[in-house]
């Protein structure tokens, strides 16, 4: 388990932070992800994408948090954040703001963020849902908060605010893996 990771759980401990946390194998695939549930018995649990964007100048970040499954275009998310020219952010601002890397990133890394340099941005879809599952910078590990509980004790404990976001789902002309 890496340094980060172990900090982050240590963190939702400390604080009582309500979660079911699980170890599996690091899935790649929608496919792998559902077989991984069947196995860990998770029912209704919405997996979360989680990706760091920056402006083209690197001075403005977004965490932007959707649906899994969901695809999008930056210029669409741009447009409703009121920023020009978002694209994906490099990997070593992933280590630097999140302590962590591509494939790992979530929300629980913005308690690394004391300089509140990143936004917070989730499609408004993810409101309703009941139960949301994050990786605590570790792919082999997944935390799933119920929906109170991550809206009203754990983003009021890291002090990022969510701007919600209506992110239109984008059809997909070949198989990503």
């Amino acid at each position: 388990m890496n340094p980060s990771t172990q900090e982050i759980l240590d963190f939702l401990d400390q604080h009582y932070i309500q979660h079911i946390r699980f170890s599996h194998p690091v899935v790649f695939t929608s496919e792998e992800k559902k077989q991984n549930d069947l196995n860990n018995g998770i029912v209704g649990a919405t997996h979360c994408k989680n990706l760091l964007l920056c402006n083209r100048q690197g001075t403005l970040f977004y965490l932007l948090i959707l649906p899994f499954e969901k695809n999008f275009r930056t210029a669409e998310i741009s447009k409703q954040l009121g920023v020009s020219r978002l694209s994906f952010s490099t990997e070593e601002k992933l280590e630097k703001f999140l302590h962590t890397h591509a494939g790992a990133v979530s929300p629980l890394g913005l308690m690394y963020d004391q300089d509140f340099r990143i936004g917070l941005a989730m499609d408004q879809e993810l409101k309703d849902k009941a139960l949301l599952c994050f990786h605590p910078n570790e792919e082999s590990i997944t935390c799933i908060f119920n929906n109170d509980v991550f809206y009203n004790q754990l983003l009021p404990l890291l002090r990022h605010r969510p701007h919600f976001i209506k992110v239109e789902e984008i059809p997909m002309h070949h198989t990503e893996v």
